[in-house]
């Protein structure tokens, strides 16, 4: 299925999967975009149905970018759509059995530093050069004043939703950030800039619960009012660590 991680399982026992990009088509490698509908298998792996997202959120937002969407199933089988410029989501009942609701809390923006965005600037100059066999490079990233206001969201164990979104860049051991290797070379590039990690609360019926931060490179795992995410040490060692909730 493309090695993708978006799995739901749903309460009702059944499992929904993102679906693969189609590897290759008449004219060779496919593009990365388009829809890709969540397949619904049963518990023995046999396939029940299938979703795709139509148009979603029409409403407008604040970003200075293009506005991502995107949209997945939750465990009580009504689907979440999120947005990149909102700090929110749109839950609607494909069985058509119960209202969609329409979330969102106020946020100030997140700027990005002067040293942050160089940086990004040259990794795109570094995609933008990267040897490719005759591909097209990707189309060019622009940074704007400020970052995109969220990123996405996910459902704990709970029901609760999580919507992500970037906050203050923190300075970070060297990571690469892209690389190529081939008969064309080998090249990497390092960035050393990270945004703090930064998870909005909701419960389903929309009542907001409040932040919770965590350190540059953290992605946590929710389980009631504690948090599990991978650090790295000094040693660059990666450590399993459990955070209280309060």
């Amino acid at each position: 299925n493309g090695s993708t991680n978006e799995v739901v399982a749903a309460n009702d026992g059944t499992i929904w999967v993102r679906a693969a990009f189609p590897a290759f088509g008449p004219g060779g490698p496919a593009p990365m975009t388009g829809q890709r509908p969540m397949i619904h298998y049963d518990i023995s792996g046999n396939v029940l149905d299938s979703l795709v997202q139509g148009p979603g959120w029409l409403a407008t937002g604040s970003s200075t970018g293009a506005v991502r969407e995107w949209w997945a199933p939750i465990p009580d089988g009504r689907v979440m759509l999120t947005r990149t410029d909102k700090v929110g989501f749109l839950l609607s009942d494909p069985k058509r059995t119960a209202a969609p609701i329409i979330v969102e809390a106020q946020v100030e923006p997140v700027k990005y530093t002067p040293e942050e965005r160089k940086e990004l600037e040259a990794l795109e100059d570094f995609v933008q050069t990267m040897p490719r066999s005759g591909r097209p490079a990707p189309p060019r990233r622009v940074f704007g004043e400020i970052k995109p206001v969220a990123y996405g969201a996910s459902v704990d164990v709970d029901g609760r939703i999580w919507v992500s979104r970037p906050g203050p860049a923190q300075k970070t051991k060297p990571r690469i950030a892209a690389s190529y290797g081939g008969r064309e070379g080998s090249g990497s590039f390092s960035t050393i800039y990270q945004d703090q990690v930064i998870f909005a609360g909701f419960r389903a019926d929309g009542t907001f619960l409040g932040e919770v931060r965590f350190p540059a490179g953290v992605r946590p795992t929710f389980v009631g009012n504690t948090a599990w995410g991978i650090v790295r040490d000094e040693d660059d060692t990666p450590v399993l660590v459990k955070y209280r909730i309060y």
